[in-house]
């Protein structure tokens, strides 16, 4: 249901970063490059075979599409196996996975190609190994648990942290006699090939793009020039954003998670699965608080963000399990004091947002990005979208209401399923439709963009050939606003890209070289024209650029078809 709306991408960036590697792995020769930060090649390879068989953008995604969605789906089957392990049946084990995936974090993804599905599997798929692993520290277990987390690390850079908490993981289970030695292979092989990877990685990335891969800058602008007040504020925030996603679920996966930790460090005084999955839920976490914890990152285009505060899509890859952990916990009747720690510390956050943080949070701004905030578009209708006065503390009846009325709804859930839990089927029966409203009220459904009126132009000049592709060269002097990685130069170099499949798309510098082909994308009012001769053809603007046509004898023609010069008509 939710993926009938996904027919394009929606932004010229994450989505078509995995599409244009993976034409390069299909074989395409001179794919076109892009202006962006990089995306890691792991999606890129799954979707890669769907340019073997077509190389039209719009069936392309389609298939993609299915893909990616096939590979959602998959994160069952890990998932089940993680919670079997705590005590459900088979029966329940697949309600409590399929509830975590119908999350709106997890289903919203649908109606998009991105990194995360793969991603989501692969993490999921490492957590299902560290609990066989340390069930059966063998060979065939060992290589599993190297193999789905250096695959998770290829798709995705935030991979490094399950890396990372992986290898201390390791560390500690060299302690434990019993492990020891399988950890110590596992570890020995796992830093030099990780380090590996993720040049590779890098390497493979950069292949489409105009500079080098810098995936990560705001994480290292936070972690060098810190700013605690912004870091806590993303950390309270994001928090309390993946509460309402979960309508508290995440609160009693996270209690369950602290408790098994506990046991296993001190009293059991071992490194446990407990331990890795506390910290990979909280490593991943950290991660998306560091990341958005810089004002650079609360800007879009000249306009404050919205979404930037309150961001679900990193975390949510590293939480699913905590999720489905809560979910079973439920089924499994969680003790009072477990269910009353998880609602007393959602009350307690939820109070510091309301009345520390939210009341200078842009409610109106900026919610561009693809899923970025799925988790909590089921609350979109008390979003403004003209600015009020800031700062304005929530309240029932303002217009920042939006965080009191989710904040009391997120509590009331907790305490009806804690209630409820007490008779597991009737729990179960209750949120299968919960949670499916839940997530058909957080479908995003936001409009898809592409180039139209260039894509006309092009198609009424290569009708004026005979049908023959025509190559197009852009200009990457002029720049019609500001010159950043998510500018019109930047938007319209990437979707061009990607829309103009299968054409040849090459950049030049009209300062200093002439471009290769006849057919141009400049700026509107291109200031280097008149010097190459260049006329518009009318009617092809996006993005604050045009085509245009170079003098010769393409000009020419297309000049005595009507499409250039003076009086010609819109295509």
């Amino acid at each position: 249901m939710i993926a009938q709306s996904a027919w394009a991408p929606r932004t010229p960036w994450d989505e078509n970063g995995v599409f244009q590697l993976a034409r390069v792995f299909a074989g395409e020769d001179d794919v076109p490059v892009m202006l962006t930060q990089g995306y890691y090649p792991g999606a890129s390879a799954l979707i890669a075979p769907v340019y073997w068989f077509t190389d039209d953008p719009r069936v392309a995604y389609t298939w993609a599409n299915f893909l990616t969605n096939v590979v959602a789906v998959a994160t069952l089957l890990p998932l089940t196996g993680i919670v079997r392990r705590v005590g459900l049946s088979l029966p329940q084990a697949i309600t409590v996975s399929a509830l975590s995936l119908m999350l709106p974090a997890y289903a919203g993804l649908n109606d998009y190609v991105l990194a995360e599905q793969l991603l989501t599997l692969l993490i999921v798929l490492t957590a299902y190994a560290v609990m066989r692993f340390w069930s059966a520290p063998g060979l065939a277990n060992g290589a599993l648990l190297l193999v789905s987390a250096l695959a998770a690390l290829i798709t995705h850079p935030r991979a490094l942290v399950l890396i990372g908490v992986l290898a201390i993981w390791l560390i500690g289970l060299l302690y434990d006699k019993a492990r020891r030695r399988s950890a110590a292979v596992v570890l020995v092989a796992l830093v030099p090939i990780a380090y590996g990877a993720k040049e590779l990685a890098d390497h493979l990335a950069s292949l489409v793009l105009f500079s080098s891969f810098s995936q990560g800058g705001a994480l290292f602008e936070t972690l060098t020039d810190p700013d605690v007040v912004m870091l806590l504020k993303t950390t309270f925030l994001q928090s309390w954003a993946q509460l309402v996603g979960t309508l508290g679920i995440l609160a009693f996966g996270a209690v369950v998670l602290l408790v098994w930790a506990w046991n296993e460090l001190v009293r059991g005084r071992r490194f446990g699965p407990g331990v890795f999955l506390l910290g990979l839920a909280f490593g991943g976490s950290v991660l998306s608080w560091i990341a958005w914890a810089n004002p650079s990152s609360h800007d879009y285009s000249g306009e404050p963000r919205f979404d930037s505060w309150v961001y679900t899509r990193y975390i949510a890859p590293f939480v699913l399990v905590a999720i489905a952990l809560g979910l079973s916990a439920l089924l499994l009747r969680l003790s009072w004091a477990m269910a009353a720690t998880s609602v007393a510390a959602t009350v307690v956050l939820s109070l510091v947002v309301v009345y520390v943080f939210a009341d200078t949070v842009p409610l109106w701004g900026s919610t561009y990005g693809p899923a970025n905030i799925v988790a909590l578009r089921a609350w979109e209708s008390m979003w403004p979208t003209t600015p009020f006065e800031i700062p304005l503390t929530p309240t029932l009846t303002d217009a920042n209401r939006f965080w009191v009325l989710a904040s009391l709804a997120v509590v009331g859930s907790q305490i009806a399923m804690a209630l409820v839990s007490r008779v597991p089927i009737l729990l179960s029966a209750a949120l299968v439709p919960a949670l499916f409203l839940y997530a058909n009220a957080s479908d995003e459904n936001l409009p898809r963009e592409a180039p139209v009126h260039m894509e006309r132009g092009l198609d009424a000049i290569e009708d004026a050939e005979g049908g023959e592709l025509a190559a197009v060269s852009f200009d990457m002097d002029c720049d019609p606003g500001r010159i950043t990685i998510i500018g019109p130069r930047a938007t319209t170099l990437n979707w061009i890209g990607f829309w103009f499949s299968p054409r040849d798309v090459d950049v030049f510098h009209a300062d200093a070289e002439r471009p290769e082909s006849d057919v141009v994308v400049a700026c509107e009012g291109w200031a280097d024209a008149d010097a190459l001769g260049a006329e518009p053809v009318k009617g092809t603007g996006d993005y604050g650029y045009q085509l245009y046509v170079v003098r010769g004898e393409l000009q020419d023609q297309l000049r005595a078809d009507g499409l250039v010069g003076a009086g010609a008509a819109a295509p």
